[in-house]
């Protein structure tokens, strides 16, 4: 596995961790999350439903039933939590990147970057927000959200289910990209145009592209010394040309 992509997944999931500790210190403010009481309760009742199933006391049958009805209530009870948590992962994965030249504080820690993917162009607002959309699974996140607002008790599981396995093929599409291309890009790079590097890398392409502009410019100032004498040339024989002309016209 190559170095850089080591470091984006300790960097990630160091973000991870960031975000949770917001996030989970925000669900404790009631005014924030007034059904956390709630939520409790019914993941509490799901943990004693799969007891109750482990100790063979339900069939499957049974099992499943009840379990979709609770999930649709642990759910339900969590979709405050849930828009919290979405908010403060585009902050966090747009804004960040935007004021610390394009690290988190996960890639910060690790010394890599987020650059744009072509030659002489920053990566600007809507590049970070595209790529935290894919990155972070948004659009499966909102999808969940209306579908448990759209979608009776009894007929949600199966929609949310699927939405969710997507979200899940997408995530794992992302991580399979990032090990086998050469340039470790996922899915969210190739959507936004981006890449990440690692710092001292980019302080030598930098060095490279630098030294690369000197020579250009070498080059550019040598052509044109050795251009002027030939325009020299060519002007002095345009004036002899002129002048025998207006001789001759004189004649």
């Amino acid at each position: 596995m190559k170095n850089i992509t080591i470091k984006r997944f300790l960097a990630y999931l160091i973000d991870l961790i960031i975000i949770g500790m917001v996030s989970f210190s925000f669900s404790y403010v009631p005014n924030i999350n007034p059904n956390q009481e709630e939520y409790k309760q019914a993941y509490e009742d799901i943990v004693s439903l799969y007891e109750n199933y482990d100790n063979n006391k339900l069939t499957i049958d049974e099992y499943e039933q009840k379990y979709i009805a609770l999930s649709y209530d642990l759910n339900r009870n969590n979709v405050i939590y849930t828009v919290v948590n979405l908010v403060i992962i585009l902050l966090y994965f747009v804004l960040v990147p935007l004021f610390l030249n394009g690290q988190t504080l996960g890639k910060r820690l690790l010394k890599i970057k987020v650059v744009s993917n072509y030659q002489d162009r920053s990566v600007g607002f809507v590049s970070y927000f595209v790529r935290a959309v894919v990155q972070n699974n948004l659009i499966i996140t909102i999808l969940q959200i209306i579908i448990l607002f759209t979608f009776s008790k009894d007929n949600f599981y199966f929609v949310y289910s699927k939405v969710n396995m997507v979200g899940y093929i997408l995530l794992y599409l992302i991580v399979f990209l990032i090990l086998i291309r050469k340039d470790s890009r996922g899915l969210h790079d190739l959507i936004s145009g981006t890449k990440v590097v690692s710092i001292s890398d980019e302080i030598q392409l930098s060095s490279v592209n630098e030294e690369e502009k000197k020579e250009k410019t070498i080059s550019n100032k040598t052509k044109k010394i050795k251009e002027e004498p030939k325009n020299n040339k060519t002007k002095n024989t345009t004036k002899k040309e002129a002048k025998k002309k207006s001789t001759q016209t004189k004649k």
